[in-house]
């Protein structure tokens, strides 16, 4: 039952569970929560959470990806990570 999940979901404290599970259910949440959790996860201290929450990136729309790696990229301390981003930024850039 998905409101069984959904109200899982509102209440796990830990960001690294809920942006592992929206990193599979990303299109049945909302695309507000989506993008929460896509900031949050960018924002973390751990740079594996942060490389999982750059997954999430995709599942939002255009503008808005532009928007969420805009702000991650310039405060990116791992160069690999920075890289990816900058990556992403200039395909979208293509568009």
């Amino acid at each position: 039952d998905w409101s069984v999940l959904a109200e899982w979901f509102d209440d796990e404290p830990l960001a690294r569970l809920r942006i592992e599970f929206a990193s599979h259910f990303a299109d049945l949440l909302p695309s507000e929560t989506v993008e929460a959790l896509t900031r949050e996860g960018l924002a973390d201290a751990s740079p594996a959470l942060r490389y999982h929450a750059l997954t999430l990136v995709s599942h939002l729309n255009e503008r808005r990806q532009r928007a969420v790696l805009a702000a991650a990229v310039a405060d990116e301390p791992d160069t690999e990570l920075r890289a990816e981003m900058k990556r992403a930024l200039k395909h979208l850039g293509r568009g």
